[in-house]
Formats: structure tokens, C-alpha cells, sequence
């Protein structure tokens, strides 16, 4: 993991509503995660795959996107539940992985 910190950024909101169990502004949060994707779309960023979003039962979803730009892949999700709001933001390096020996990439994949 030490070898791997430098491929990595991530981001969450500072606000302590997004991870808190007492969470009640979903819709604000997915609304600035909106944000952002849009500005990283408008910077060059593009997309892998469609985002999708996916029920948790009855009481909550998780939504995911992923993104591309030079070497770098980009992972953004925000799951929304009764007691849950939290959101991330994920780049990492691909340039950075090939450094790695296989050991180190068997002990990541597994």
C-alpha cells in the first residue's frame, strides 16, 4: 500500500453531513457530485461506461461513474440511505501500477 499512495488521489467532502449516520441533504450531495463530473467533463475528462445507479433494497441507492484522461482513471461514487450519505472521489495513476512486481499486484487483487 506505501508503494501505491503516490498512484492515488481522493477526495470527499470536508462537510460532516456527507458521512454522518444522521445524514438529510442526499439530493445536495448528489447534486455537487453532479458538479463535479460536469466540470471534469468539461476539462476532457471522459467517460468508461455509462454511469449507473443501483437500488440498495427499498431505502437507498449507489451511483457510480468513471472517467479517463491521460493515464489517469477517475472512479466517483455516492450511496445514499436512511442512515448514509457519503460521497468519493478516486483518480489513480495507471503509469503507476506497472511498476509494481507481480507480487504486489496479486496482493491488490485478491
Amino acid at each position: 500500500m506505501t508503494r501505491l499512495a503516490p498512484c492515488t488521489v481522493g477526495w470527499t467532502p470536508a462537510e460532516t453531513r456527507y458521512g454522518s449516520p444522521s445524514a438529510v441533504y442526499p439530493a445536495a450531495t448528489r447534486r455537487q457530485l453532479d458538479a463535479v463530473l460536469s466540470g471534469l467533463a468539461a476539462r476532457g475528462w471522459k467517460a468508461t461506461a455509462s454511469p449507473r445507479e443501483t437500488a440498495l433494497g427499498n431505502d437507498g441507492t449507489c451511483f457510480m461513474a468513471s472517467y479517463e484522461k491521460h493515464g489517469w482513471f477517475l472512479h466517483a461514487r455516492h450511496a445514499q440511505a436512511p442512515a448514509l450519505d457519503h460521497m468519493t472521489v478516486m483518480a489513480t495513476e495507471e503509469a503507476c501500477y506497472a511498476r509494481l512486481t507481480d507480487e504486489e499486484r496479486a496482493l491488490i487483487e485478491d
